[in-house]
């Protein structure tokens, strides 16, 4: 009698402190969708960045991963739905595609037409290096990182050669 008490309080416990702390720390859960997707994705643009920023060496491709590693525990910034496997590979492969759009000397992604941008995104306005380093959302493959909005801001194309990258697809909450 007395073995059965004792696993009755341990199968007690066992719910009742992990309710209890949630109760205490409402924060420490996490709505987070696509944790997986968004670490795929940033550390193949940190792979890329040196395309695209000169002087990006080794340690900053270490640091750009490290940073990705915890901030994509936030998710996509479009947390709405989760992507598949395919459309992650999608993704980074249109990346890839920008990078070597790029590397082919096209100051804007008029110059890569196999490449689809998403809608509202004119390929003349837009440098290769900033749907890299920048917004990957604007590539169609990628539209899922970003929630859709009714306008596409027209970004600059400038030279495609700088930046360090402040968007991406983590940070979403």
């Amino acid at each position: 009698m007395r073995i059965r008490a004792r696993l009755g309080l341990r199968q007690l416990l066992a719910f009742a402190v992990p309710a209890a702390l949630a109760a205490f720390f409402p924060g420490c859960g996490t709505d987070a969708v696509g944790i997986d997707a968004c670490r795929r994705i940033e550390e193949f643009r940190c792979l890329a960045a040196p395309h695209c920023a000169a002087g990006f060496g080794a340690d900053d491709e270490a640091s750009c991963k490290a940073f990705y590693e915890d901030q994509c525990l936030h998710g996509l910034e479009n947390n709405e739905r989760s992507p598949s496997d395919g459309e992650v590979s999608a993704c980074i492969d249109a990346l890839n595609r920008a990078v070597i759009c790029r590397d082919s000397g096209m100051a804007t992604m008029e110059g890569c037409s196999d490449i689809p941008l998403a809608a509202g995104v004119a390929a003349s306005a837009v440098a290769p290096c900033t749907i890299v380093m920048q917004h990957p959302e604007y590539l169609a493959a990628c539209a899922f990182v970003a929630k859709p909005v009714d306008a596409l801001p027209t970004p600059d194309a400038g030279t495609g050669s700088g930046g360090g990258g402040s968007g991406g697809a983590g940070g979403g909450t």
